[in-house]
């Protein structure tokens, strides 16, 4: 029976150790830099400083989103953003991290110098308006300098609000994805039987309530979008004034006016369209790379 336990003693004292030495391996593998290699198709003249990949084998990571970027960034000099950066990669550090996901396009903007996306209003507290110094290049070569890989975090498909949009220039790409060619208004003009809400419909809209949009969904004034049902109705008749329709050959008041019932039979709504002067950017084919 000694003998047996004596056996099992051995075995739990080599399993342990087995376990030391495969964390102190991980641990080593995940420290351990991999080879510092030039970045594909570089130009790599004399008069070209090459930038250069830092990455780890296993990766220990933290994600730093705008929000978190926000307080460092905003309204700072560049100075005091790299001190409040290599403070967060310090943090990063102490707490075993050897990679950084930074977020640098949060809602279709850049923090970073851009030729297609508009400076985020998170560098200088303004949309549209770039900083005197890029917050990405800062960002790389401070957690660089500290051993730590970084990796640029992007939300391909989120956009900014409507007050934002305004303050971007024309110039930028993402402007002309958003400036569509009409402007949609959709008036609550009466109900078909009754003349209250009450119990009647279950949006709860009033005679005089007015939605708008461009191609997005139709919002009223505090952000609520309209009746499901309803938009299923609208959006025909958006494409058809979108495709350079006259609403009088279905019915409509005008070329840009048309009067509609929800399909509940309840409340009437009219929709009014108004040119913008923009360019329809599908004109010809869908969007390719510059």
């Amino acid at each position: 029976m000694k003998k047996i336990l004596a056996l099992l003693m051995c075995f739990v004292t080599l399993c342990s150790c087995g376990g030391e030495v495969d964390s102190q391996r991980d641990r080593l593998v995940t420290m351990e830099k991999a080879s510092v290699i030039p970045v594909s198709g570089e130009e790599t003249s004399a008069d070209v400083e090459v930038s250069h990949k830092l990455n780890y084998k296993v990766q220990k990571a933290i994600w730093i989103s705008y929000i978190d970027l926000a307080d460092m960034l905003t309204g700072k000099s560049c100075e005091e953003f790299r001190e409040n950066f290599s403070q967060a990669c310090d943090n990063a550090l102490s707490i075993g991290c050897n990679t950084l996901y930074v977020h640098v396009r949060p809602f279709g903007d850049a923090i970073y110098d851009s030729t297609l996306y508009p400076a985020s209003r998170y560098i200088t507290g303004v949309a549209g308006e770039q900083g005197c110094f890029d917050p990405l290049e800062v960002m790389i070569q401070t957690a660089h300098d500290k051993g730590l890989s970084f990796h640029a975090w992007i939300n391909p498909l989120r956009c900014e609000n409507e007050e934002c949009f305004q303050n971007y220039d024309d110039s930028f790409l993402l402007k002309k994805w958003y400036d569509e060619e009409y402007e949609f208004e959709i008036e609550v003009t009466g109900f078909l039987h009754g003349d209250h809400t009450e119990r009647y419909c279950r949006n709860g809209e009033e005679i005089g309530d007015k939605y708008f949009c461009t191609y997005g969904c139709p919002v009223n004034k505090n952000g609520y979008g309209i009746c499901s049902k309803t938009m299923m109705m609208l959006y025909p008749i958006m494409e058809a004034v979108r495709s350079g329709g006259d609403l009088t050959k279905i019915g409509g008041d005008s070329k840009y006016t048309k009067t509609i019932v929800c399909p509940d039979g309840c409340v009437m709504f009219r929709l009014t369209a108004k040119p913008t002067g923009k360019e329809n950017f599908h004109t010809g084919g869908f969007w390719k790379e510059p």
